[in-house]
């Protein structure tokens, strides 16, 4: 038995040694042929690949689909017959039919779609995941000659060669059909992914729920409810979330006390709230996967129970969310007392101006910051009066108003951009106008903290008159999910604002506003200034200054706009501020100043035998000029008394006091308790209104013996 053993390993090794011999033999020749074949350039490669494609590339008729670009690096025509495409290396899912070629230097894009197009000869039945995936290539002779692995995608972005047929990969804007050569690299971090989907929209329900969070498979979910964006140290979603009315939970961002320089000088003004505020619920939402893959933010708020809070009822809501930090925190906060106000030599200084007057409010702080590097980015959510959803949107949101800003209600600008949405201006229309604007305000009252009404009525009391005025409607807001108060959602004044009403181009649009340029050039500011201030010098006759007040000054709107403030007894910082003017450069209709109204409530329709005529000779220049023109007092005394007997009319003004008082008066309760404990009360409001009811019956008959004692001679 050992010899047979021995026997077979001889025969064993012989023929071990002859193969392997052999083998030796060939193995040059079969070397190079396999080295040649993997050095051999493939004359077709994949270019760029689209994994989503919802709106920017439309091969028919708005129908939109991901895609693959091909490329032919040679100079000559090269057939795609029996060519094949496929996310998957052991199935061949699209092979291109007779015919297709694709000529020298060119591309041809191949469509991934579904079934129902899985036999026209550029439509591919197979789509790659957004999250990443492979795409293969093989020829006729079913070699594999090309092959990508595709990282996560945006919509609209795609991963291409940086040139055309090379070696390197970026991540770009998709160029289908087009040269990939010069295209910029996006980075990964800045873009925007899809977000995850909630089961249910955000509203306002009846009974609590359980809220499902969907994303595309293989990602992980991560939320936040306190509007923080959330970051994998984030909860992880793990099942449902409970939502249910959480008013009763601790209030977190309404007890700050720092965000008023009250709190130093007048503690009684910045009380938080003694019990629990409204809230609503926030789910932010982010997913996030391998190669970096991190979602767009997703945002829902969520209103439970609030068919038994009766204040509610037929008002607007507006729910704000952003990251707390962006309000709150110390160095960036733009709600806060901050760095800013720790670091002002001016508030360590008695030599700033409001020191003298106790003017407290308006102390440096970082809700003093203005300008683009003041914004911050926001979630709007806005539901009408009968709770349909009517903008949901992200936004830019920066502190609005002079003195207010120093008040814990403050007020709000808001700003649609490219930045953070897909369009630059809001997605609905935000007033009964139709128009979409690319801002608009939530405007807190300023002054008129214990009644919140004044603009609103003035606004509503001059929209037919020969001046710019605003839409306003009255919103409850709740900020990072806090009931924040009643506001009024309002236009904001700017070009936008002007080319949407009268079509006229916004680059050829000036805006003056308190002696600064809004919109237009640094001369158009010049020349304001400089005609206001020579119709007021003595080097014009009172004649000469009325010519050149026609020619610079729309007269209609100049006199509508002074005599509504003489009516409403306008005082305080008007007319050295609060004021705004406009006009069309080169215009024929409306190339001349002409005016807009805002902020009346820090001063007015409170003392009805508050003399306008000798305010307004004293503090207004050109005013005090042109009031000793016959011409210019005539229709200007007029047009007072025709506002008296028209649109100060008892009878127009009174029920329109009413109105606005019963719509606010549950929600200033509210109002009192959020922000003003043990100064305001429910007794505090119906004295505001009684005093309005008041003034204008009573202004009517005191401007007529006003106007008897300063021209005599005029007044019949």
């Amino acid at each position: 038995m050992r010899s047979a053993s021995l026997k077979y390993i001889k025969i064993s090794v012989v023929i071990l040694l002859s193969t392997l011999l052999c083998f030796l033999c060939l193995e040059g020749e079969q070397a190079d042929s396999f080295h040649d074949d993997e050095k051999a350039e493939p004359k077709v490669v994949i270019n760029e690949v689209c994994s989503l494609n919802n709106h920017t590339f439309s091969p028919d008729l708005g129908m939109f689909y991901g895609w693959i670009e091909l490329y032919n690096k040679t100079d000559s025509t090269v057939s795609l017959t029996g060519y094949s495409l496929t996310d998957d290396a052991e199935c061949k899912k699209f092979t291109f039919e007779e015919d297709v070629e694709i000529k020298p230097y060119s591309y041809r894009i191949v469509y991934m779609s579904d079934a129902a197009k899985a036999n026209h000869k550029w439509y591919a039945d197979f789509s790659i995941h957004t999250t990443g995936d492979m795409v293969y290539l093989f020829d006729e002779q079913m070699n594999m000659t090309d092959s990508v692995k595709v990282p996560g995608l945006a919509e609209g972005v795609s991963y291409a060669r940086i040139e055309d047929g090379m070696a390197e990969w970026q991540i770009q804007r998709g160029t289908p059909n087009e040269s990939n050569n010069g295209q910029e690299m996006v980075a990964l971090e800045n873009i925007a992914f899809p977000p995850p989907v909630f089961s249910r929209k955000s509203g306002f329900y009846e009974e609590e729920f359980d809220l499902s969070v969907y994303a595309q498979r293989g990602l992980e979910i991560y939320y936040t409810t306190d509007g923080s964006v959330p970051d994998e140290d984030s909860m992880r979603y793990q099942g449902t979330v409970h939502i249910s009315d959480v008013s009763d939970n601790p209030n977190i961002y309404s007890a700050y006390q720092n965000v008023s320089s009250a709190v130093a000088y007048a503690p009684e003004w910045s009380v938080p709230p003694k019990s629990s505020v409204d809230k609503c619920t926030i789910i932010r939402a982010k997913a996030f996967g391998d190669n970096g893959y991190v979602s767009q933010t997703a945002t829902a708020v969520y209103f439970v129970g609030y068919e038994e809070k009766t204040a509610y009822e037929n008002m607007n809501v507006i729910s704000l969310v952003t990251d707390p930090d962006h309000l709150f925190d110390y160095d960036q906060g733009i709600y806060v007392l901050g760095r800013d106000y720790d670091e002002s030599e001016l508030n360590h200084s008695s030599d700033a101006w409001w020191k003298g007057q106790g003017a407290w409010w308006w102390e440096e702080a970082n809700y003093r910051r203005t300008g683009r590097q003041a914004e911050r980015p926001v979630h709007i959510t806005y539901f009408n009066e009968e709770r349909e959803l009517v903008l949901d949107q992200e936004a830019g949101i920066r502190i609005k108003g002079g003195g207010s800003r120093g008040f814990a209600q403050k007020s709000f600008n808001l700003y649609a951009r490219k930045d953070y949405a897909s369009r630059s201006c809001f997605d609905s229309p935000i007033f009964e106008n139709g128009l979409y604007p690319k801002s608009f305000s939530l405007f807190s009252g300023g002054d008129d903290k214990a009644g919140k009404l004044k603009d609103y009525l003035a606004m509503q009391l001059a929209e037919d008159l020969a001046f710019e005025t605003m839409s306003f409607l009255p919103a409850v807001v709740f900020l990072d999910g806090e009931y924040w108060g009643l506001y009024y959602l309002t236009e904001k004044y700017s070009d936008n604002f002007l080319h949407q009403y009268y079509g006229v181009e916004e680059e050829d649009i000036v805006i003056i506003k308190n002696g600064q340029i809004n919109a237009g050039k640094a001369e158009d500011l010049d020349a304001f200034n400089q005609d206001r201030d020579l119709i007021a010098s003595d080097e014009l006759s009172v004649e000469e200054s009325w010519m050149l007040f026609c020619e610079k000054f729309d007269v209609e709107s100049y006199i509508d706009y002074y005599a509504f403030q003489t009516w409403i007894g306008r005082n305080n910082d008007w007319p050295g501020s609060n004021y705004a003017v406009w006009k069309v450069s080169a215009h024929p209709q409306y190339g001349k100043w002409r005016w807009m109204l805002f902020d009346v409530n820090s001063g007015g329709m409170r003392d009805y035998e508050f003399d306008s005529f000798s305010y307004l000779t004293e503090k207004d220049k050109m005013f005090a000029k042109l009031i000793r023109y016959p011409e210019f007092r005539k229709r200007y005394l007029d047009r007072v008394n025709e506002l008296g007997n028209v649109t100060f009319a008892p009878d127009r003004v009174i029920p329109l006091i009413e109105e606005i008082a019963e719509k606010n008066r549950p929600q200033m309760r509210l109002f009192y308790d959020r922000f003003y404990v043990g100064i305001y009360t429910e007794e505090n409001y119906e004295a505001e209104i009684a005093g309005l009811k008041e003034f204008f019956p009573r202004r009517y008959s005191y401007l007529a013996e006003l106007e008897r004692k300063w021209f005599p001679g005029d007044v019949k």
